[in-house]
């Protein structure tokens, strides 16, 4: 299971390093809910038993749930809603701009990727400690 979760942070944009001159915020976020669900159902599928009687299961519900509510949950309740709100009014903008262009000019850019940046190193970590559980 460990290795599981590993492999949905690694190979989302959750423990990818963000480019802020290439990545689209908005696919970012898509990529976080998709991972976000998933992970949670992993967690979910852990038998009782083995949350209650092994260490190394109760690390992995541990980092795992961290990763979701204290890693991505923060950003997420502040930012996405905005940004995807001010996004969607953005559709003049982007039949002649590219996407990372027009994601430049949210009045809290700076801030909010910012944020984002600071949440992509926490899971950079959360993906370490899962590895090191997974594999070694």
């Amino acid at each position: 299971m460990a290795h599981q979760i590993w492999t949905e942070l690694v190979t989302r944009k959750a423990a990818l390093p963000f480019d802020p001159e290439h990545d689209v915020i908005l696919e970012v976020y898509d990529s976080w809910y998709a991972m976000f669900g998933r992970v949670r159902e992993l967690v979910a599928e852990i038998p009782a038993t083995l949350v209650r009687d092994e260490k190394s299961t109760q690390e992995l519900v541990r980092i795992a749930t961290e990763a979701l509510n204290l890693g991505l949950r923060p950003h997420l309740t502040t930012w996405q809603a905005r940004f995807r709100n001010w996004y969607a009014h953005q559709q003049d903008q982007l039949q002649s701009r590219a996407p990372q262009d027009v994601q430049r000019d949210y009045p809290d850019y700076e801030s909010l990727v910012s944020d984002l940046l600071e949440v992509n190193r926490k899971m950079i970590a959360y993906s370490a400690a899962l590895r090191r559980l997974a594999h070694g």
